[in-house]
């Protein structure tokens, strides 16, 4: 049996600046949606023009990634701070389709 760290295939790279551009990749789903939260708390959005989500390298989205990208967006609105993002491959944006979230959220056009 794999050891549970071999199981979860996530990363979430964050780039820092005036654009601040926060890459994710794998499986955003319950067990890795807090480290997207997390980054995001990491970014001093005083200092932040606009936020640029990138979900295109994403494999997979849960109910829990769902939420934690509402959770970006919410975060950014209250910051009073642009996002964008990235949409990502056919079955993640699925997802976002399936829940109405494509018209709330403000995707880019690829």
């Amino acid at each position: 049996m794999k050891p549970a760290s071999e199981w979860i295939q996530f990363a979430v790279d964050v780039s820092p600046g005036p654009d601040t551009l926060i890459t994710v990749s794998g499986e955003l789903d319950i067990a890795t949606a807090p480290a997207i939260e997390a980054a995001l708390r990491d970014v001093d959005l005083r200092s932040v023009r606009r936020v640029v989500l990138d979900l295109e390298p994403l494999d997979f989205i849960d109910a829990r990634g769902l939420r934690a990208v509402l959770i970006v967006h919410a975060t950014c609105v209250n910051a009073s701070v642009a996002l964008v993002i990235r949409p990502g491959r056919r079955r993640v944006q699925r997802v976002f389709e399936l829940t109405g979230t494509d018209r709330l959220l403000p995707f880019s056009r690829r």
